[in-house]
């Protein structure tokens, strides 16, 4: 019984995993992973918190607003 629950957590926790992959497919997944891949990129080439704050906000709205625009 023991070994039937823990394979239970494990079913649980693979769900959760895909769930969560799942949502990062999304437009607003794929806007996050933007913005915090452009903010560790700019912490690693040296620029401080708040400027890679900023910029990568505005990197991720910049992608978010090319990405969803509307066909008139």
């Amino acid at each position: 019984m023991v070994i039937l629950k823990y394979f239970l957590y494990l079913l649980e926790l693979l769900e959760q995993v895909a769930e969560f992959i799942e949502m990062l497919t999304t437009p607003v997944g794929l806007a996050a992973m933007v913005c915090l891949t452009s903010y560790e990129t700019l912490m690693l080439l040296g620029c401080d918190a708040a400027n890679s704050v900023v910029l990568a906000v505005v990197v991720t709205l910049t992608f978010h607003s090319t990405s969803n625009r509307p066909n008139f």
